[in-house]
């Protein structure tokens, strides 16, 4: 195999992290304009962007220089360090999204709201990454 040792830059690792943020950030207002108040549709997004966003957590801690034992636990570890409060109770609504598929009437439009904000802190975060 030609690529066995290839080892991506640093600057390629960081770049691709502020991508896939980015893409990530654009999916979910683009799914928000398709599907408007509709609360399975909202539903469905949220749980299909869970982990592509704990992936994303996991890369950012690795290239700060630091672990965690999952990307669930990557997310955990970073919304800890974030301002504001509540973020435990998103992350349990992004858990149960994900597990369920579903989330109770009238807390799927804040959850997206919020899953959007998480998105731009992290992003924010990966901006800070030389």
């Amino acid at each position: 195999n030609p690529f066995a040792d290839y080892q991506p830059s640093r600057q390629a690792l960081v770049h691709r992290l502020k991508q896939t943020l980015l893409n990530l950030s654009l999916r979910l207002r683009e799914s928000y304009v398709l599907q408007g108040a509709s609360e399975a549709g909202m539903a469905r997004t949220i749980a299909e962007n869970v982990g592509p966003l704990r992936a994303s957590a996991a890369a950012l801690l690795d290239l700060r220089g630091d672990r965690a034992g999952s990307p669930k636990q990557a997310l955990q570890k970073i919304v800890e360090s974030l301002p504001g409060d509540n973020w435990s109770e998103l992350l349990a609504r992004l858990s149960m999204a994900r597990e369920k598929r579903a989330l109770p009437q009238g807390e799927v439009g804040d959850t997206f709201m919020r899953l959007q904000e998480l998105t731009s802190h992290l992003r924010a975060e990966a901006e800070k990454l030389a």
